[in-house]
């Protein structure tokens, strides 16, 4: 499946303040139709990256994933974890994670935005 159909299906309309327990849970039931997951690993496998994407975003500090990637990988591979997927595919995931809160708060921004626009009746626009 392409990633934009993967993302039109998936993604909210609306951002609200990140919660990392519903945002895993997200993961946990879309990871395997995700161009970027691999169908034959666990969630448990991608877990630890997905937080490393979450944490990357509301930390900030650059404007692309490819920026902070090679620093991730770092920390990702400072971390104890019993079964470590190597960075190279764990990297997928976190950029997955980052992607999709960049895309929420675009999409959140974008709503808030429109909504403070003032609506003007589709007749007044006819009768012009």
């Amino acid at each position: 499946m392409p990633a934009h159909d993967w993302h039109t299906r998936h993604e909210h309309t609306t951002m609200a303040p990140v919660e990392l327990r519903s945002e895993l849970e997200f993961w946990r039931d879309a990871y395997r139709d995700h161009p970027a997951f691999s169908p034959n690993r666990s969630f448990a496998e991608y877990e630890p990256a997905l937080k490393i994407g979450i944490q990357a975003f509301l930390d900030g500090h650059a404007p692309t994933f490819e920026e902070i990637r090679d620093g991730l990988g770092e920390a990702y591979g400072a971390v104890p974890l019993p079964d470590r997927l190597e960075w190279d595919e764990a990297s997928s995931a976190a950029a997955a994670a980052w992607h999709r809160m960049v895309n929420m708060r675009r999409m959140h921004r974008a709503a808030a935005k429109a909504a403070s626009r003032p609506v003007v009746p589709v007749g007044s626009l006819l009768a012009r």
